[in-house]
């Protein structure tokens, strides 16, 4: 083969799968969807991937050997710079889980934090709790002490599939008293040097996380103690759920509704409809421990309705709406 058409086979071969775009940039070649087509006529291990993007792929055997062949030919260095660029492209076209791979294939953990940071949201809303689990692990396994960010991302995953409970409560309170030194310190810089009061790595963030840790143990009196000014309204309205929940469990509804009414105003307005949906179970169950079953059926098909129609699947954040639904299917004896 020319030297121009080998060196991009081996350039390439990062990738598992590679289009024109991507291929323009991590190699030098000109043309590559013409050379990705004329590979794939000639049968040159490399076959074309049925619907759209223009997306060709290598024949895993002959990938491993370009990859054999790339680490022999070229510097660490090198190879990283092609996964940073990589990176940088998946990013830039929307796939984060890539952008998150090939930043830990190029060392730059940095940037694969912050590609974890937007991404856990989107796994969560989705029901890829299981992904993210895997991704914030790779990434906590690639630094020598794990940062707030990527304990809260791997939090977030366990929370949602209920696994290791123990390791959750862990990472809780290990997050809890890096906010709390950062709280104490001079210093009013983030780890990250961003000061967002709604950021995981802002000591804003302690009531919520201290909320959270009350509400794992069942400490309801503790989380109706949380109801103070300092506490609530909170920067990112997740402080008022959690002490809702302990308010209701206290048969407190006046106080928890007030709440969960101050918090479903805000999310209202920014939209997003997880806390929405997990609100209005909330809402549902304290009217349901008043006995108002119609409130409480009406409040609990619109979260579910909410729920099909954003496509939420099984987010954590439906438990209560869930759970509504069997209450009230038992409450009719419908055991079916």
């Amino acid at each position: 083969m020319p030297d121009s058409t080998r060196d991009f086979l081996l350039v390439t071969s990062i990738l598992e799968q590679v289009n024109a775009s991507i291929a323009s940039a991590v190699s030098a070649v000109e043309h590559p969807h013409q050379l990705l087509e004329d590979l794939a006529r000639r049968s040159i291990l490399t076959t074309q991937v049925i619907g759209p993007g223009g997306w060709f792929k290598y024949h895993q055997l002959f990938r491993r050997l370009l990859l054999i062949q790339l680490n022999a030919t070229r510097s660490v260095a090198e190879i990283r710079e092609l996964h940073r660029a990589a990176a940088g492209w998946y990013a830039e076209h929307g796939d984060l889980e890539q952008a998150v791979s090939h930043s830990l294939s190029a060392r730059d953990t940095q940037s694969a934090t912050n590609y974890l940071a937007e991404l856990t949201p989107l796994l969560m809303l989705t029901g890829r709790s299981a992904t993210l689990l895997d991704l914030s692990q790779r990434v906590i396994d690639s630094v020598d002490e794990p940062t707030i960010v990527q304990l809260v991302c791997k939090g977030e995953a366990l929370h949602s599939l209920g696994d290791q409970p123990l390791e959750l409560d862990r990472i809780i309170e290990h997050v809890a008293q890096e906010l709390l030194k950062i709280e104490e310190s001079d210093d009013d810089r983030t780890p990250t040097g961003v000061a967002d009061p709604t950021s995981w790595e802002s000591p804003a963030a302690l009531p919520w996380i201290r909320s959270v840790q009350l509400r794992r143990k069942g400490d309801a009196v503790g989380l109706a103690a949380m109801n103070r000014p300092e506490n609530v309204p909170s920067p990112s309205s997740a402080v008022e759920g959690e002490v809702a929940e302990g308010l209701i469990w206290l048969e407190q509804y006046r106080e928890a509704e007030r709440l969960l009414e101050l918090a479903m105003r805000r999310r209202t307005e920014d939209g997003y409809v997880p806390h929405i949906v997990n609100n209005l179970g909330l809402l549902a169950a304290s009217r349901a421990g008043q006995g108002n079953i119609d409130d409480a059926r009406s409040l609990t098909d619109a979260a579910l309705d909410l729920c099909a129609k954003h496509g939420l699947g099984q987010v954590r954040h439906a438990m209560y709406a869930r759970l509504m639904s069997s209450w009230l299917a038992w409450s009719r004896r419908d055991l079916e």
